[in-house]
């Protein structure tokens, strides 16, 4: 079965995501695992700043995001957009 994202404001289908299958879960969960591996030990400030420029990313898109969050959640764009 297809994974897909409904627009809950009318129902209508927004993207169909094909399914995966256990070997494809299994190498993501291997990915995300090694990624938490050497996340875990970078100190306080790196992350920091790794979180920083991803919040200066999402800021320089927020039209994009919030068009894109609006469709998702149903919500006035708005209420994304605080």
């Amino acid at each position: 079965m297809a994974y897909t994202s409904i627009n809950p404001a009318n129902g209508k289908l927004i993207h169909s995501f094909p399914e995966h299958t256990d070997r494809e879960v299994e190498a993501a969960l291997s990915r995300a695992h090694e990624a938490f591996q050497s996340w875990r030990f970078e100190s306080f400030p790196a992350r920091a700043t790794v979180v920083r420029k991803a919040a200066e990313l999402m800021r320089q898109r927020v039209e994009e995001l919030s068009r894109m969050m609006t469709l998702e959640m149903g919500k006035l764009i708005q209420e994304i957009r605080q």
